[in-house]
């Protein structure tokens, strides 16, 4: 089964349930480079009569996050009552196997996004989203994850900058403005504020598809296309 969303035009394998028990646990991971070799074989049998299915890019393994999810303990062992941070009545999701020795947040799910960096002493990592949480983070290559896997829209979270410089009729002295023509998105940024809580953020809006926050920061959907998770820049 496949899942095509209407905003994005991505099209997604609807489960992570590879080896197709029936059940989603820890025999249904992958390491990075079997999930390569995994997609080969998907391409052959013309999954979903298509043979162009891929692993995702971290920003279109990203846009499935709903960030109406929320966060399990990270050593607690009962799901009741968590929602994940995937919509559920289209994906098919599961937390960590516990059965296996895993922890319910152990539920992160494989980018083709490989980080430029190494982590835990030296590892070469990937990208990954945790939809059990909604985190991001460079996971180890070798360690296995789930997959959904994508097709279509091969430009999706590739950007078109225009810097809006003194002069253009967009720029403010005081901000910084940043116009993303293929996103159809106007960032307008002032300096640094702290909100309520006292965190550090930078306040904007979207200005050209009118996406304004009540509290005025930009929602996460609207910064993601411009962080450059290649460079971490």
């Amino acid at each position: 089964m496949t899942v095509h969303d209407n905003v994005t035009g991505l099209i997604w394998t609807q489960s992570p349930d590879l080896d197709g028990d029936g059940d989603i646990d820890v025999d249904d991971k992958l390491a990075f480079t079997d999930a390569q070799t995994y997609v080969v074989a998907l391409n052959a049998l013309y999954y979903g009569g298509c043979s162009d299915w891929r692993l995702p890019e971290i920003k279109e393994l990203y846009s499935l996050i709903d960030f109406r999810g929320t966060d399990p303990p990270p050593e607690g062992s009962n799901t009741a009552g968590l929602i994940a941070f995937v919509d559920s009545d289209y994906f098919a999701f599961a937390y960590g196997d516990t059965d296996a020795g895993e922890r319910i947040i152990d539920a992160q799910f494989l980018s083709s996004t490989e980080y430029v960096g190494t982590v835990m002493g030296g590892d070469s990592a990937i990208f990954g989203v945790n939809l059990a949480d909604g985190r991001i983070k460079g996971y180890p290559a070798d360690k296995t994850h789930f997959a959904y896997f994508v097709r279509g829209n091969l430009d999706y979270g590739m950007n078109d900058f225009t810097d809006n410089a003194a002069g253009s009729g967009y720029a403010d002295p005081a901000t910084v403005n940043l116009a993303d023509l293929d996103q159809n998105t106007l960032y307008y940024y002032a300096v640094p504020a702290e909100d309520e809580a006292g965190n550090t953020a930078y306040p904007g809006c979207d200005l050209l598809n009118g996406d304004v926050n009540d509290d005025g920061f930009v929602n996460p959907f609207d910064i993601d296309p411009f962080v450059d998770l290649l460079t971490g820049e």
